[in-house]
This record gives C-alpha cells, sequence and structure tokens, in this order.
C-alpha cells in the first residue's frame, strides 16, 4: 500500500496509538500544514519547514535593520560555481 492515505507513520499526538490519518485528522487529532499537505502536525503547533523558512526571513530583516543603523552598504554577489571535472574515481 505506498502511498496509501491510511499508512500508519507515528503515534498520534492526540490518542496515542499509531496514527491512522484518515481517521485522527477527521476527529482532530492532527491537522495538516496549509502550505505542506504532506505533514500532519499536532493542532496549534508550526509546521517545523514553515519555521525555518519564518525564522531565515526574520534573521534576514534583523540583520538589515542592523546594517542600515549602521550605515553599512551590502552588495550582492552572484555565486560562483565550481568546475565539476568528471572522470575515473
Amino acid at each position: 500500500m505506498p502511498g496509501s492515505p491510511n499508512k500508519r507513520l507515528h503515534h498520534c499526538p492526540g490518542c496515542s496509538k499509531t496514527i491512522n490519518l484518515t481517521v485522527c485528522e477527521r476527529k482532530g487529532h492532527v491537522v495538516r500544514c496549509p502550505f505542506h499537505p504532506t505533514k500532519y502536525l499536532k493542532p496549534g503547533t508550526e509546521c517545523p519547514k514553515c519555521k525555518v523558512i519564518r525564522e531565515t526571513a526574520e534573521r534576514k530583516e534583523r540583520q538589515q535593520r542592523i546594517d542600515e543603523a549602521n550605515g553599512v552598504t551590502v552588495e550582492v554577489k552572484k555565486a560562483k560555481l565550481a568546475a565539476r571535472k568528471y572522470g575515473k574515481w
């Protein structure tokens, strides 16, 4: 049954049984992330992927405010890719 929505993955945070995605979601034990529909979360928690994205944006914003306050101008340079060499190992 690969790819089946009834696949049991982990323990449910609501009933502590192995999670049955359709039943536990219907009962409200787990909710889906609106941006990552394959991720099931305990209600009231933030998706780990969304949390990383949010924290990264906050960190960049905070650094920009610090740089503006100090009068530092930052030039964005295009990243150089390393030349790949293919051949025998």
